[in-house]
């Protein structure tokens, strides 16, 4: 695998991203070793194996960061609490697999997710052997899924680790109701999620140098939710020194429906649903039903469009300021912004070195939606879209972000990216190819540009910029040849 990071010691060089880490297709190697770290945690035991002829890893799966955020543990939609030094040796997954992830539905690759609420945990990766006092940059992978999906063990650091000579972290956070959700009725979101990304970091600071990380540089970096959320966390003073670099993948805080909207109507629906009268009683509830019953929620008030969000970062508790929709209306609506504001917000963000980018194909993410519509009109999408099928995309994904400005903001759109496509009855693969263009220009080309290009206005820190090409068989297998 070939990695377009150049880290050099003291400061972390991006030339051109081509991967960050292996899509966990794992399969368990065979051990060669047992290897213990001593941490101010406690002795901590992991495994080591080949990568080739010529290079090891060592790498530790499933280490708790926090206490179990259940009833037994901290407790379901609290703040997470450190895990208590232990006095025996931990010893860490060795079973072929690298732990459990956090509640969400299983369905397609996922369908065999070992969801648990006990999933406060981190994998830790480094080329062996594992030398306390190395100083070796650090990476902390936070990884995407729409708020709602995903785990640390999609991701395998193994290869960047052994072969890049760095320290590789991926961790777990809660997902969906479960790590964001109004516990009070005050139509307040509290963000868990993010109470757990800040408590994996500051078990980075306080335990990375014994397994030869520098917590003096320490980059992190996140996909789609998990590119929204570095952005997020570095304009929070709630992270100062907790991370030097970021690097957002396909995703920042000016994407649309990044911010979560009030949700008295989920918080009443799921207390009536499980005959509860508050939180307390629902904490006790089967956590799986309490998040599938979520989820039904969201769909009925939502609707099926992807990347709309329900549960999702709100914009008024300690960890994100209300001030950032401010920000937010100055990037997209061009609004003045007050002095402070920018000074606090903005100027914190563009505080740290900032890797942004997208891939060329992000529009992709939207074909199993375009595919249905197509079948209503007795096609697939394999032969392309019709007039129908765009005018109801427009409907659907404009109107649910511009309700108030809907019949000019589509009149806009379709002047520019329809001017030269005939629309008509009959499918085209160019009225597709242009649905997809918009998908991907609204949702992640331009905000990454006008944050890059914001970004860039001070000459203190670097801004890079990166656009990933590469198509994998997969994908082209599975994607319409057009």
């Amino acid at each position: 695998m070939d990695i377009g990071l150049l880290i050099l010691r003291g400061r972390l060089w991006w030339l051109v991203v081509v991967t960050l880490l292996a899509a966990a297709d794992y399969a368990a190697s065979q051990s060669t070793a047992v290897v213990t770290v001593n941490t101010p945690q406690g002795i901590i035991q992991g495994f080591t194996e080949d990568i080739d002829s010529s290079l090891q890893v060592a790498r530790f799966y499933s280490i708790p960061y926090a206490q179990p955020p259940t009833s037994s543990g901290t407790g379901r939609w609290k703040k997470p609490q450190p895990v208590p030094a232990w006095g025996d040796v931990f010893v860490t997954r060795n079973d072929g697999t690298m732990g459990t992830s956090c509640i969400q539905t299983r369905t397609g690759t996922r369908a065999n997710y070992n969801n648990s609420e006990d999933c406060l945990t981190l994998n830790v990766y480094t080329r062996a052997p594992v030398k306390s006092g190395s100083r070796k940059a650090v990476l902390v992978w936070i990884h995407g899924g729409g708020y709602s999906r995903g785990a640390a063990t999609e991701y395998d650091g193994r290869f960047l680790a052994a072969r890049q000579d760095i320290l590789v972290v991926t961790i777990n956070y809660r997902l969906g109701i479960m790590g964001y959700f109004d516990i009070d009725g005050d139509g307040l979101v509290e963000n868990f999620a993010f109470w757990d990304m800040k408590l994996a970091l500051e078990w980075v600071q306080n335990n990375i140098e014994s397994f030869g990380g520098d917590k003096t540089h320490v980059t992190i970096y996140g996909g789609s939710a998990g590119g929204m959320a570095v952005t997020l966390m570095a304009t929070s003073d709630m992270f100062t020194s907790l991370f030097h670099r970021i690097i957002g993948a396909s995703g920042n805080f000016l994407c649309p429906k990044l911010i979560s909207p009030p949700t008295e109507t989920v918080r009443k629906r799921i207390l009536e649903e499980f005959g509860c009268s508050d939180v307390d009683c629902l904490r006790e509830k089967d956590a799986v039903k309490v998040d599938e019953y979520a989820r039904k929620i969201s769909a009925d008030l939502l609707g099926t469009f992807p990347t709309l969000y329900f549960y999702a970062p709100f914009y008024e508790d300690e960890i994100i300021k209300a001030d950032l929709f401010e920000v937010w209306r100055y990037f997209r609506k061009g609004e003045e912004i007050d002095a402070a504001v920018r000074e606090k917000i903005i100027s914190k963000f563009q505080s740290y070195d900032y890797l942004g980018g997208f891939n060329t194909q992000e529009g992709s993410l939207i074909l199993t939606y375009l595919n249905r519509l197509a079948k209503t009109q007795g096609f697939t999408i394999e032969e392309g879209a019709n007039q129908d099928m765009a005018e109801q995309f427009l409907n659907e994904y404009l109107g649910s972000y511009f309700p108030n400005s809907y019949e000019r903001v589509k009149n806009t759109v379709k002047d520019i990216y329809f001017r030269d496509v005939s629309l008509s009855s009959d499918p085209s693969p160019e009225v597709a190819g242009v649905i997809l263009n918009i998908f991907s220009d609204m949702l992640f080309r331009a905000p990454t540009i006008a944050l890059l290009d914001n970004h860039s206005e001070q000459n203190t820190t670097s801004t890079y910029m990166y656009t990933f090409t590469y198509e994998t068989h997969d994908s082209q297998s599975k994607n319409p040849s057009w």
